[in-house]
């Protein structure tokens, strides 16, 4: 379909029909025909359609074009002795031909269907001439042999028509309109060259009439449809001409200001000074400066408007320039005026909504800070008393209760973390940490943590780890561990039976960074499908009964889901009710400058070693054979350890009965047999722990006191079990310890550690105990319980402690101690008369222990309060409530380089 011309192009076309007009207004006589007797006249020469063309040009100046055409078809008509003669028009779009103007004798009858439109489908002869531009001649139909189209045979038939000519219309030479001129008489006529000539010069006139014609029409009808447009739309459109200072304003826009059209003169002016308020004008002024020097061809501003009857309008304004002249001066602009108050309301509405919203917020991030502190303080008091309370004689059922509490607590500390990592999450406060981990120490710590879940409720979690996973990375450790040990322990809530199985894949997508996939795949009650939806979504569960078995806050996914976000990954989950689910998700981390695998020196150190796996799960199994053979191993497996003894049984019999075939030929064997021999036997059995029947522990055990087997194998015994969970001193047949998860690093590793000494390395508790002992330290805490808590865990290690009750004391401790008395400062932040904040700022201000390490212990743990704690000077902080081994860790590591700058 063809485009529809714009307002612009309408009027340049009209512009060039002008000008053409006006050339055959040069050729022609500017007199008036004389139609007083049209006989009179004989068409011997071209200059009758000269008089005709005069006629024609002479009426459509006086603006009457369709006078003009039924006159010049009627001369014609009357000039060439036609009885009929008609002016057609064809129409692409419908494919007809349609009579604009016909002509007739007067003694003649109009012919039947001659103003009807026809399809010039199936009229081939008219179609041939229409395209080609070439005339049809017909002098006599009674002697014409060639085939005539249907829409002339019933005139040929009937003996109406016997000459006709058909003269295609042309302007300026080229078939610009599709029109024809038809004379037709009832009697043969030989037709004129110059008769042919005259329709060709008609022809070239009237198509200049059509085309004006419909040009103005359609200007008009354009116009039409942009004024119902404009008010239907209530915008105000206005045309702006430079170069007189005339604007043109359309009804709705003077109705916009409160006017109407013989208010206000239809000048520029108007605009300065009745529509613009006095404040906004210099600028509006300005930009429409820059429109007419050329600095822009379009602009949008917005303004403030005068109503008349005073209030304010906004006002949206959006101009073009379409014309410029030679110099690049603008001399035509149309904009379009826009009425916005209703939006500026509701942006003012908006604005104030969002004070009161950010108030809000502001006032519930302080009462969750609040909160956080209140309950954090009596949560360390619980907590701490209870692991100083398990150190001491308890019977079975007060161990039984201490446990309650002890688990009770933890979960509400769980739940209280949920919903500040939800409100920093919510608030835009949250961001991670990006620094260098190791991915293994990371799974062995979510691993302790979920491992003993899913032991209590006889559930084996499988860690299957790609053999091509880097170990060390940079990105955030706590909160990648925080979504792992999430998902971990809603896999371990919600199955009953079966097994969990943890998988990591690899994919390097750049050269300095890494894509992990993980993966935790359960066989619980799955979730159902019209649930899946908005698992995901704040506080939504998949059973949010009354009834339900699993509680919760409902935050969990909600937090990882977007922590997973801010690591570039994304979330998923596949799950059927009843059938187990699969929740999964990619994270990106940085590469470490520290390498992915280091494994050794030497990555084939341990090519072809002979090493036995023992585990009961198939899967466990599966995953452990495919972990040794990533570091070249020659694998073999069973599935318990009778089968383990009996296969090392029947390995050494073997081995012996090779000996004994040996023996007659040499009293000894030779050094070439006895290696073969030695390579022959399994040099590492990797054993799992938690097995039925014989467990990792006793068929170690056994195959160390079995006589038959010779050739002991280094023994590695694997569990999800801390050792001293196992045994408190290590037995000699137990060379080496693994803990799940078993990544090949930690498996090259263990075994590298067993080849060259039997025993184990001294546990690093060990050391961190042998630092503590002795130790001096200054705790400046307020509460009560708190300072019990914090003693009793202190002195459990041999810590000597001073308690200030606020930070002034802590300072005036401090002051009037020799240097170096104290080793460090634990200190609460929040304490009446000085707080922990300028108590610390204070000693680092002062002239004695300015440079002691200080170490926050405090309960606020919102976003930000770590960051404030270092900025005044503090060294590391904790929060509350404590994690022991964390808090002599950090005490350790302040201890450990003392020491080291003592030495």
């Amino acid at each position: 379909m063809p485009k529809k011309p714009t307002y612009e192009e309408l009027e340049a076309r009209i512009q060039v029909l002008e000008k053409e007009i006006q050339v055959l207004k040069s050729q022609s006589s500017a007199a008036p025909l004389n139609e007083s007797n049209p006989h009179s006249n004989p068409l011997s020469t071209f200059d009758l359609g000269k008089e005709i063309l005069s006629k024609i040009i002479y009426e459509i100046a006086q603006g009457d074009p369709y006078t003009a055409m039924h006159n010049a078809v009627a001369r014609l008509g009357q000039a060439t002795g036609s009885d009929y003669c008609t002016l057609n028009k064809f129409d692409e779009a419908s494919n007809l031909v349609k009579v604009k103007v016909g002509w007739h004798h007067s003694d003649k009858h109009p012919i039947e269907g001659a103003t009807v439109p026809f399809d010039i489908t199936n009229q081939e002869i008219l179609k041939r001439n229409l395209e080609s531009g070439e005339p049809l001649i017909i002098n006599d139909t009674r002697l014409t042999h060639e085939k005539i189209d249907p829409i002339i045979a019933p005139w040929v038939a009937s003996g109406e028509l016997q000459s006709l000519l058909l003269v295609p219309i042309k302007q300026q030479g080229s078939l610009r309109v599709k029109a024809f001129l038809v004379l037709s008489c009832g009697h043969p006529k030989q037709w004129q060259r110059e008769q042919i000539e005259c329709c060709h010069l008609l022809g070239n006139a009237l198509a200049l009439v059509f085309s004006r014609t419909e040009l103005i029409e359609a200007l008009n009808s354009q116009a039409k449809r942009l004024s119902y447009a404009m008010e239907a739309s209530r915008d105000g459109l206005w045309d702006f001409d430079p170069t007189t200072g005339d604007c043109f304003y359309s009804l709705s826009c003077l109705r916009m200001y409160g006017y109407e059209k013989s208010h206000l003169p239809q000048k520029a002016s108007t605009a300065e000074n009745y529509f613009i308020h006095p404040d906004d004008l210099h600028r509006a002024k300005q930009i429409l400066k820059e429109a007419l020097e050329g600095d822009r061809d379009s602009y949008e501003n917005e303004y403030r408007g005068l109503h008349k009857d005073g209030h304010i309008v906004w006002t949206y304004c959006r101009a073009k320039v379409v014309r410029r002249n030679k110099y690049g001066k603008a001399t035509r602009i149309v904009g379009i005026n826009m009425d916005i108050t209703p939006f500026k309301e509701s942006e003012r509405q908006l604005k104030k909504a969002m004070q009161y919203a950010n108030a809000a917020n502001q006032a519930k991030s302080e009462f969750l800070t609040r909160m956080s502190h209140e309950i954090r303080t009596p949560m360390n008091a619980i907590i701490g008393m209870a692991h100083l309370l398990r150190d001491t004689p308890l019977n079975q059922t007060q161990h039984a209760y201490l446990k309650s509490i002890d688990t009770s607590a933890n979960s509400l500390l769980y739940t209280i973390n949920d919903i500040l990592d939800f409100t920093k999450i919510e608030t835009g406060d949250i961001t991670l940490d990006n620094s260098h981990f190791d991915l293994d120490e990371l799974l062995r710590s979510v691993a302790r943590d979920t491992d003993a879940k899913a032991t209590s409720k006889h559930l084996e979690v499988v860690y299957d780890l790609s053999p091509e996973l880097p170990r060390y990375l940079r990105g955030d450790p706590i909160r990648l561990g925080q979504v792992l040990n999430h998902l971990l322990n809603n896999a371990i809530k919600f199955t009953e039976k079966g097994e969990i199985r943890f998988s990591i894949q690899h994919k390097k997508i750049r050269p300095d960074a890494t894509e992990l996939v993980f993966s935790v795949k359960d066989t619980g009650i799955g979730i159902p499908k019209e649930k899946l939806e908005s698992l995901f979504e704040p506080f939504t569960q998949a059973d949010g009964s009354s009834r339900r078995r699993f509680g919760g806050a409902g935050l969990g996914l909600s937090i990882c889901k977007q922590l997973i976000t801010l690591m570039k990954g994304k979330l998923s989950v596949e799950s059927a009710e009843n059938q187990g689910s699969t929740f999964s998700f990619n994270a990106l981390f940085e590469d470490s400058h520290l390498g992915a695998r280091p494994i050794r020196e030497n990555p084939d150190r341990f090519e072809n070693l002979k090493t036995l796996i023992v585990d009961d799960n198939d899967q466990a199994r599966e995953v452990l054979e495919r972990t040794g053979k990533a570091i070249k191993l020659d694998v073999a497996s069973v599935a318990n350890g009778e089968e383990a003894i009996a296969l090392l049984e029947q390995h050494n019999q073997k081995v012996e009965s090779h000996s004994q075939k040996l023996e007659p030929h040499s009293p000894k064997l030779d050094p070439h047999s006895q290696k073969s021999v030695s390579e022959s036997a399994y040099k590492v059995i990797v054993l799992d722990y938690d097995m039925p029947g014989l467990n990792g522990l006793e068929t170690a055990q056994r195959i160390q006191h079995n006589e038959i087997i010779a050739h002991k194998p280094r023994v590695i015994l694997v569990s999800s079990y801390r050792r001293n969970e196992i045994f408190s001193s290590k037995p000699d047949f137990i060379h080496g310890f693994l803990h799940k998860p078993i990544s090949p690093s930690s498996l090259f590793d263990t075994i590298y550690s067993i080849k060259p000494v039997d025993m184990m390395d001294a546990r690093p508790e060990d050391n961190i105990d042998k630092l503590l002992d002795g130790a001096r330290v200054l705790l400046a805490e307020d509460n009560i319980v708190n300072q019990k808590v914090a003693v009793g865990l202190l002195k459990k290690k041999g810590i000597e402690v001073i308690v200030a009750n606020n930070g002034q004391e802590a300072i005036d401790e401090l002051y009037h101690s020799p240097p170096g008395y104290f080793d460090l400062v634990l200190m609460d932040m929040e304490m009446p008369i000085v707080d922990g904040y300028d108590a610390t700022k204070t000693i680092r201000k002062g002239q004695h222990h300015t440079n002691i390490p200080i170490i926050a212990m405090t309960a606020h743990a919102m976003s930000g309060d770590r960051e404030q704690c270092l900025k005044c000077g503090m060294n590391a902080y904790l929060t509350k409530p404590v994690n022991p081994k964390l808090l002599y860790r950090t005490i350790a590591d302040f201890v450990e380089i003392s020491v080291d700058s003592d030495d």
